[in-house]
């Protein structure tokens, strides 16, 4: 799988997550992630990347293994 799949599919299941919450149907959102990653072949370094990149540092861009990515932060 390549890495705008990786990164399109974990976007999904955060947002599948995220409606999960919103109408009151409890997700663990690091457990579902972390049985998601196991099937699309994501390690565990990749990941963690990704969310920090993502979703905690907020930088406009950042690298997956040797491929850079441009990404829009939304605030939800």
């Amino acid at each position: 799988m390549n890495d705008k799949n990786v990164i399109k599919r974990v976007l999904d299941i955060l947002w599948m997550c995220y409606k999960f919450d919103y109408y009151d149907v409890k997700v663990n959102q690091l457990d579902y992630l972390a049985r998601e990653t196991l099937s699309l072949g994501i390690d565990k370094e990749q990941l963690e990347e990704y969310i920090q990149k993502r979703f905690l540092e907020r930088k406009s861009d950042f690298k997956i293994g040797k491929r850079k990515f441009k990404i829009a932060v939304i605030e939800i």
